[in-house]
């Protein structure tokens, strides 16, 4: 058996004029479902979803970390080149204290060898031989070794500690940065600009000038100046700068 609701609609139907209601009704329905459904779909392309806001925002967070941690490292590195340079200045600094500390005591023991080298120089072993009185030569002889004796061990403590005695440089063109002029004369035997005679020895502390070799210098008083500066006129000119 039938329906009533069921019923009713078919007696409904049968009507051409509900029947044209009902078609368009049908029709209305459908353009709104359609319409609905193009509203979804467009609110779903412009709204992402939320789980991809999140990975949006967490990839911002990340590659903001990423440039701070690159900035931090650059910080890092330049700190740690700069330590390495202060470490470095300081490693020079004590070797040269170490190396250069006692230039001052050493120059000043370097007046005590000039002097015990004088002493040797005023009697030598032959003229010590023609003392008659074989007492008197016995004690001369005695002190002029002992003499000998402590120059011989104050250059080994001198050269045992970095400081080591300049080579003769007698005969050969004068220098300025390890020879210094204190006498200055004429002689057509030589060449002008010429050592001719050694005053007192130079001595180098690890091969820098300690004390340079003071020496008398051949001239031309008809050639120009060609003796430098000696080392402490340079030394004193760059101070002036």
């Amino acid at each position: 058996m039938m329906h009533p609701f069921r019923r009713h609609v078919a007696r409904v139907l049968q009507c051409p004029t509900e029947q044209t209601h009902y078609r368009l009704f049908s029709k209305n329905l459908a353009i709104l479902n359609q319409e609905s459904q193009q509203q979804q779909q467009q609110q779903s392309q412009q709204q992402p979803p939320k789980e991809d806001n999140k990975t949006t925002e967490l990839q911002k967070k990340l590659e903001e970390l990423e440039v701070k941690a690159k900035e931090y490292e650059t910080k890092y590195k330049s700190a740690l080149a700069e330590m390495e340079n202060v470490r470095r200045i300081a490693r020079l600094d004590v070797d040269k204290a170490k190396d250069f500390g006692i230039s001052s005591f050493a120059k000043s023991l370097l007046d005590v060898s000039d002097n015990l080298h004088r002493a040797l120089n005023l009697i030598n072993s032959e003229e010590i031989k023609k003392v008659q009185d074989e007492k008197l030569m016995k004690k001369i002889s005695s002190f002029h070794q002992g003499i000998n004796m402590t120059k011989t061990i104050l250059l080994k403590v001198l050269e045992n500690n970095g400081i080591a005695k300049m080579p003769d440089p007698t005969g050969k063109p004068f220098d300025a940065k390890f020879h210094e002029a204190m006498l200055k004369q004429p002689d057509p035997s030589k060449p002008h600009n010429t050592v001719f005679h050694l005053i007192n020895d130079g001595y180098l502390i690890k091969e820098r000038v300690l004390r340079p070799a003071q020496v008398a210098v051949v001239v031309d008083d008809n050639a120009p100046d060609e003796v430098p500066a000696t080392p402490e006129q340079e030394q004193q000119e760059k101070k002036n700068e």
